[in-house]
């Protein structure tokens, strides 16, 4: 449910283990914020069954730190596929170095035979 707040901003109420919070937005913002809501309202029970009970505020920073172990995992995963594609263009770029020293030895390999 939305209702309006003041200077145009809007209050969206979310719901998380059964008590509502109002949270300032902009009116298109409440869909997403509810669909938000319901990832750390599951995350959130996840760790209170885990847990047990540990208290609201526990709770809700037990999740905000899952969430954010989460996202550090992934981008370390990110950048190590960042490493590793820049890893392959180097190695492109070495064996068409190879390449051209290899072409550039059995030219002058040639050249010295010619001569002798």
């Amino acid at each position: 449910m939305m209702e309006k707040g003041g200077a145009g901003v809007a209050v969206a109420e979310l719901s998380v283990g059964g008590k509502i919070y109002r949270l300032p937005c902009a009116a298109e913002q409440e869909p997403h914020l509810q669909q938000l809501c319901r990832v750390f309202e599951a995350r959130a029970a996840e760790i209170g069954g885990a847990l047990g009970d540990i208290g609201a505020d526990v709770l809700f920073l037990a999740a905000g730190l899952s969430f954010i172990e989460e996202m550090s995992a992934l981008a370390d995963a990110s950048g190590e596929t960042e490493s590793l594609r820049q890893i392959a263009a180097l190695e492109t770029q070495v064996a068409g170095l190879i390449e051209k020293a290899a072409a550039r030895i059995e030219a002058i390999t040639s050249e010295i035979d010619a001569s002798t």
